[in-house]
């Protein structure tokens, strides 16, 4: 059965509290006179996040909390909001006000054009953090490696809710959008990108830790270059 023409926005969260909502606000905005929902999902029904929707005087009707039932990780969250997205187009989006709400409508409009992934695509020179330094050198070098996206780290996408349901992404950090990225230019699906201002977060305390997340980055790093070695492969041959 064909999802409705809808934008599901998945935003994973922990202990936000009410910096969410400024996010739903800007969502909301961007998004207005289009058919869409909203899902914040936290790792417990505690969460201060859930505690600030539900006490929201001016919460969007789209938007609603979701409470996930795969384990801790923000990439499990992630999961568990597309089990549960109900649109044609599904994207992630970070809580902290580091992505642009204004992009949102863009990424849903490349998918919907044909792409199974469409990134934001942000200045590689944004940021000093160690999240930063990540994310431009894998950029750098797997372009190298010909994927066809400058920010493959970044987890601010939108994907078509087919592909979603056939690849079984199973990441549990902030890799899923690195997975899904090279699973998709692995299939020689399309992969598109959206270029979006670089942002940072405003408000509340970063948990990126780079030691905690490059084990679950490397798998797919090398993947991606084995994929690149096997099309090189094929070229070869067929010259």
């Amino acid at each position: 059965m064909k999802p409705a023409p809808l934008i599901s926005v998945v935003i994973p969260a922990r202990e936000e509290g009410e910096a969410i909502i400024p996010c739903l606000r800007g969502l909301s905005r961007a998004l207005k006179g289009m058919a869409h929902e909203i899902l914040v999902v936290c790792d417990f029904g505690g969460d201060s996040t859930l505690a600030a929707l539900a006490a929201m005087e001016d919460r969007p009707k789209e938007a609603r909390g979701v409470v996930n039932g795969l384990g801790p990780g923000p990439g499990r969250a992630m999961r568990a909001g597309f089990a549960q997205a109900r649109g044609d187009v599904v994207a992630s989006f970070m809580a902290d006000g580091s992505d642009d709400p204004e992009a949102v409508p863009r990424l849903a409009e490349a998918v919907r054009q044909g792409a199974a992934v469409a990134g934001a695509a942000r200045p590689l020179s944004a940021g000093r953090s160690a999240k930063s330094l990540l994310r431009r050198a894998a950029g750098l070098s797997l372009a190298l490696a010909g994927l066809p996206t400058a920010d493959p780290t970044n987890n601010f996408r939108a994907y078509s809710a087919a592909f979603l349901r056939a690849v079984r992404p199973r990441s549990a950090g902030f890799s899923l959008a690195l997975e899904l990225t090279v699973k998709a230019w692995e299939q020689g699906l399309s992969l598109a990108e959206v270029p979006c201002a670089g942002g940072s977060r405003v408000s509340g305390r970063s948990r990126f830790s780079l030691a905690r997340q490059l084990p679950g980055y490397l798998p797919w790093y090398a993947r991606a270059w084995l994929a690149a070695a096997r099309r090189r492969a094929r070229a070869s041959l067929s010259s």
